[in-house]
């Protein structure tokens, strides 16, 4: 017959510790969904907005500011900076003043 001889239990152990180095714990806390910061609605904000939206107002955004700012000091007409700050697509930008 032939006689068996017991594993050592050094290399399992060490299967064992490595295997339960990354996966036996408790369960990673859930990450929070990622709030956007807000950000200003200022003349410079809203055409930095427009021109990465590639909004044609705001093609060039030194000209975008200083009309804004125009527009924003003339008393008679005003950007609503808030809706076109938030705004996801021109088209709803230029519906923020309808």
């Amino acid at each position: 017959m032939r006689k068996v001889t017991p594993m050592p239990m050094a290399p399992i152990l060490v299967l064992i510790i490595l295997g339960c180095s990354n996966g036996c714990g408790p369960a990673p806390t859930p990450v929070p969904p990622h709030e956007p910061v807000p950000v200003e609605a200022t003349c410079k904000s809203v055409c930095a907005h427009g021109d990465e939206l590639g909004c044609d107002w705001a093609a060039t955004q030194a000209n975008c500011s200083e009309v804004c700012n125009n527009v924003q000091a003339s008393g008679i007409l005003r950007w609503d900076l808030d809706c076109r700050i938030k705004a996801e697509t021109c088209a709803a930008v230029d519906e923020c003043e309808r």
